[in-house]
C-alpha cells in the first residue's frame, strides 16, 4: 500500500500481486513492468493520473483486476461509501493502460512524435495530418480537439493535445503552446498521449476505409493509414505476447480510459466457457474511452467490453477477428444511486450506471452522458457480433472483411459497415403460399366417403426369372392365409371373398378366376 505513484520493475515475472496504490496528481503514473509476465493479482488506484501494465512476453492468469476509484470507496452496488472520500484528491479516477509483447524493446515514441505530432516537421506530414488555425498557420492536427453539438450535449471527437494538457495540468493553452508545455511532461506522461493519438489514428484509418474519395478508392489510403501508424510505433516483427484472462477485469469508478496494446498478440477477456463475476470485464462507469489494438483476435465469450459515461470505443484487430462473445444480454449488475447531504441540509441524489449486458458497446448509463461512439476495426478478419450483440448509443463504424450475426447490431445513432438486414416479403410469401395452397387442393386425391366401399389392390407377379438363362420351370401355387375381413384382398395370396370378387371387373375376373373348386371359393 502506497500514497503516492509507485513503480514496480522487475527483471521476469510479477506474480499473484495485491497493490493499493495512490496517484496525487494528474501527471502521475503507477507503473508495474515485468521483463517476462504479468500474473494475475488485483490493482486498486485512488487519485487521478494513470497506471501502467507493461511486460515482455504476457499478461494473463485465472482472475486479474484492476480497478481505479477517484477519491472515494465504493460498495458491491456501485455506490460510494460514506466518510471514504480522500481530501485533497480529485474525483477523477486514473485510467488504465496495459501493453504486452514487448520483448526487450521499447515502442518507437521519439518517432512517432516526430511523424505525427511536431509542427517542425509539418510540411513533411501528409494533408490528412494537418490543420489550419484561425490566424493561417499550419498545424499538426493532433494539436488540436474537433468537437461537435449531440442533442444538446458537447461530443468531443478528436481529443487533442490541448485537451490532454487541461486534462493532466488544468492550463487551457492554445496548440503551439500545448506543445511547448508538453515537451515539459514526464516521459510515462507523453507516451499516455501518444497512445492516444495512435488509437484515434487507426479509428480513422478504419472511418477512411468506408468513405471513397473522388476515384472510387478508400479515402487518405484507408487501413494504409492505419498501417503507417503502427510501423511508425511499433516497427518491425519483433513483438510476441497476449493478454489473456480467464477472467480479466479491467474497470474504471470514476472516469479514466482503458487501453490495451498487443502489437504481436491478441486480447482473450475471458476465457471460454469460464464463469463470469459482477461487472467484469473492461468496463467503464465514469466518463473514459476504451482502446484495444491487437495484431490477432479480441475473443470476448462471456464477459464484456462496455462503457456507460459516455466514452467511445476503438478496437483494432491487425490479422484477426473481433467477436462479441455469447454471454447474456439480461446480466445486470444495480448500481444504487449516490445521495449526499451538505452541511447546509441539501440533499442531492446522483445516479450512477448500471452494469448491464455482455459484449461490446456504449451505453447511457444515467441521465446526461453523452452518446458513445463504437469503432471496430478488423482489415484481415470478420467482426462477429455473436449472442451477447453490439449496442451503440451513438455512431457505428465497422470496417471488416466480414460482418456476422448484424441482426444482434443495435445502433442509436449512425452506421457505417453494417450488412443491411432485409425484411421478409410478407406479401409475396402468402401469395405464393396461396398458390401452393390452391395447386396442392387441384393435385390431392378425392376423399373418400364413409359409405363408399373399400378398394382392392391387385398384385400379379409375371415371374422370378432364371439367372442362368433357361425357362424357368412352374413352380406350384402356394396356399397363403388371408383375413377375408381385410379392406386389402390380394390375389394369390389366399381365398378371394364372394364380396371381394363382386369389386373385380368382368375382365379382371377372367383374368385371375379361372375356375371354382369343389370347396366353393374361389382361388
Amino acid at each position: 500500500m502506497t500514497a503516492e505513484q509507485t513503480w514496480f520493475r522487475a527483471g521476469t515475472d510479477i506474480r499473484d500481486i495485491n497493490y493499493q496504490l495512490r496517484n496525487v496528481r494528474g501527471t502521475d503514473v503507477s507503473l508495474l513492468e515485468a521483463g517476462n509476465d504479468i500474473i494475475g493479482g488485483t490493482v486498486q488506484v485512488q487519485g487521478p493520473g494513470s497506471v501502467t501494465l507493461s511486460t515482455g512476453r504476457d499478461v494473463y492468469g485465472q482472475a486479474l483486476s484492476i480497478t481505479t476509484t477517484g477519491n472515494r470507496s465504493f460498495d458491491g452496488n456501485n455506490r460510494p461509501i460514506v466518510g471514504t472520500d480522500i481530501r485533497g484528491l480529485p474525483e477523477q479516477g486514473a485510467s488504465i493502460s496495459v501493453m504486452a509483447g514487448l520483448q526487450d524493446k521499447r515502442p518507437s515514441y521519439d518517432a512517432f512524435i516526430a511523424a505525427y505530432l511536431d509542427p517542425s516537421r509539418v510540411a513533411a506530414m501528409p494533408a490528412y495530418l494537418t490543420t489550419t488555425l484561425p490566424d493561417g498557420t499550419l498545424v499538426p492536427f493532433y494539436l488540436t480537439d474537433r468537437s461537435e453539438e449531440r442533442d444538446g450535449q458537447h461530443k468531443l471527437l478528436r481529443f487533442g493535445l490541448v485537451s490532454f494538457i487541461e486534462e493532466k495540468t488544468g492550463e487551457t493553452l492554445s496548440p503551439l503552446e500545448a506543445w511547448a508545455r508538453f515537451q515539459s511532461l514526464p516521459e510515462l506522461v507523453r507516451h499516455a498521449f501518444v497512445n492516444r493519438v495512435y488509437m484515434q489514428e487507426l479509428r480513422e484509418a478504419g472511418r477512411d476505409q468506408l468513405t471513397p474519395d473522388s476515384k472510387g478508392r478508400p479515402l487518405n489510403g484507408g487501413y494504409n493509414r492505419g498501417y503507417a501508424a503502427i510501423a511508425a510505433l511499433f516497427p518491425g516483427e519483433g513483438w510476441k505476447g497476449d493478454v489473456l484472462g480467464q477472467s480479466l477485469t479491467l474497470r474504471t469508478m470514476a472516469g479514466g480510459g482503458i487501453e490495451v496494446l498487443a502489437p504481436g498478440g491478441g486480447l482473450q477477456v475471458a476465457a471460454l466457457g469460464a464463469a463470469i463475476g459482477d461487472g467484469q470485464g473492461l468496463v467503464a462507469l465514469g466518463p473514459g474511452d476504451i482502446s484495444v489494438f491487437v495484431k490477432k483476435s479480441v475473443t470476448v465469450n462471456r464477459s464484456r467490453v462496455l462503457t456507460f459515461g459516455g466514452g467511445d470505443e476503438t478496437l483494432w484487430a491487425t490479422l484477426g477477428d473481433i467477436d462479441a462473445g455469447r454471454g447474456a444480454k439480461t446480466a445486470r449488475v444495480p448500481s444504487a444511486p449516490e445521495v449526499a447531504t451538505s452541511v447546509d441540509a441539501v440533499t442531492r441524489v446522483q445516479e450512477r450506471a448500471d452494469i448491464s449486458g455482455s459484449g461490446i458497446g456504449t451505453i447511457i448509463g444515467f441521465a446526461g452522458v453523452v452518446q458513445g461512439d463504437v469503432d471496430l476495426v478488423a482489415p484481415e478478419g470478420t467482426v462477429n457480433a455473436g449472442d451477447a450483440g453490439i449496442r451503440v448509443a451513438g455512431n457505428l463504424n465497422l470496417a471488416a472483411l466480414h460482418v456476422l450475426n448484424a441482426a444482434n447490431i443495435e445502433v442509436g445513432g449512425l452506421s457505417k459497415g453494417v450488412p443491411v438486414i432485409e425484411a421478409p416479403n410478407i406479401g409475396g410469401l402468402a401469395e405464393a403460399g396461396n398458390t401452393a395452397g390452391a395447386a396442392a387442393q387441384q393435385a390431392a386425391p378425392p376423399q373418400q366417403r364413409a359409405n363408399e366401399p373399400s378398394s382392392v389392390i391387385i398384385v400379379e407377379f409375371l415371374g422370378f426369372g432364371g439367372g442362368d438363362g433357361e425357362e424357368e420351370r412352374p413352380r406350384k401355387r402356394e396356399q397363403r392365409s388371408q383375413n377375408p375381413d381385410s379392406a386389402v384382398q390380394i390375389v394369390g395370396a389366399g381365398n378371394l371373398s364372394s364380396g371381394a370378387l363382386q369389386r373385380l371387373t368382368a375382365d379382371e375376373r377372367k383374368r385371375v378366376v379361372p375356375a371354382s373348386s369343389d370347396d366353393g371359393l374361389v382361388h
